[in-house]
């Protein structure tokens, strides 16, 4: 077997090797244990997923095609409301900044479409929770007793 390199860089002529490099040369890598692949696969195809686990994959689905949604209809009403194109003339005429900041502040405050954006948080915190809750129920085994889906 070919010794390991953690390091991933050899010693050159102008760096000799000293007493760490020496000794990771000196490293060989241990084969698996007799039948470990077949005891993982043995594993992984004997677990069953739980009703809840199943039920918080579908919540986790369900809340991902809402926040899809959400951030295309927020991103409409950016365009369609004129907060973009409000901003783009802020941004190219710098003077109307300086000249009306209240003004300016006001109307850009006035075209943010706030009532999606507050939905789209919503949704954003809704998929974090599921993606939580169904890391959670993904540590624990389902029990003996439950019925699983394969």
């Amino acid at each position: 077997m070919e010794p390991l390199d953690p390091t991933t860089r050899r010693p050159s002529d102008a760096d000799p090797p000293d007493d760490v490099d020496r000794l990771f040369a000196r490293l060989t890598q241990l084969p698996p244990p007799r039948g470990f692949t077949a005891n993982v696969m043995v594993a992984v195809q004997s677990y069953r997923l739980g009703w809840r686990q199943v039920a918080w994959m579908a919540a986790e689905l369900a809340a991902v095609v809402v926040l899809a949604v959400l951030a295309f209809v927020t991103g409409q009403a950016f365009v369609g409301g004129g907060t973009l194109a409000l901003l783009g003339a802020m941004l190219a005429d710098a003077e109307v900044i300086s000249a009306f900041p209240v003004e300016t502040a006001v109307s850009l405050l006035e075209s943010v479409p706030w009532l999606e954006l507050l939905l789209l948080l919503a949704a954003v915190m809704a998929v974090t929770s599921c993606a939580r809750r169904l890391g959670r129920s993904l540590a624990e085994p389902p029990t003996a007793t439950a019925r699983g889906v394969a």
